[in-house]
């Protein structure tokens, strides 16, 4: 009975992220306009989480990866092998990442930092917040939740390349499928 009730949950799920995506596409495409002239259905939004298997073993120089499109919109673009998002110049996007993670190998002291960072370097971005997550036999009042965000505007005429990026950690954990996600969205 458990399995066909996380099916359920699952399948209502998706079912409601794609309704709320077709409704913010409505509301956008009613407005018409954004700051600047900029017309707020042409921007960018890309959302995508984990699914399938559980990333296992992740640890310290970890990339996170994330392998389903919950939505996507415009010139920005995820590669699910390597867990890089392209970011087009001369704009303006907010990072988000969060949710769960568990099967941390240390219940006492385990924790994962995970950062928005240069794909290309492995540098975390400015003014990036980077996500603390801990188990949940941790009383630790320390953890943010597990929400890493960031603000990104390509200062080059090249794409940006960005990632999630575990840059520290006390022993390993998963990434559970349906339990983590991303949205990049463009501000202006």
């Amino acid at each position: 009975m458990g399995t066909a009730l996380s099916l359920w949950k699952s399948k209502q799920k998706d079912r409601w992220e794609q309704v709320v995506s077709q409704l913010i596409d409505s509301v956008l495409a009613a407005l018409g306009g954004g700051d600047g002239g900029t017309v707020l259905t042409q921007l960018d939004i890309l959302g995508v989480q984990r699914a399938g298997s559980d990333q296992l073993a992740v640890g310290v120089g970890s990339d996170i990866i994330l392998n389903n499109t919950i939505f996507t919109r415009g010139d920005a673009t995820y590669d699910f092998n390597t867990g890089v998002y392209t970011l087009v110049p001369g704009k303006v996007y907010e990072l988000d990442a969060g949710g769960a993670v568990g099967s941390f190998s240390d219940d006492t002291a385990g924790f994962l930092e995970i950062a928005w960072v240069d794909a290309n370097t492995n540098t975390p971005l400015f003014g990036n917040m980077n996500g603390i997550y801990k188990p949940s036999t941790q009383t630790d009042a320390s953890s943010n939740g597990g929400r890493t965000r960031a603000l990104v505007i390509p200062t080059s005429a090249a794409d940006a390349q960005v990632k999630l990026r575990v840059v520290d950690a006390t022993g390993t954990a998963s990434i559970p499928a349906a339990r983590f996600s991303s949205i990049v969205k463009q501000l202006r």
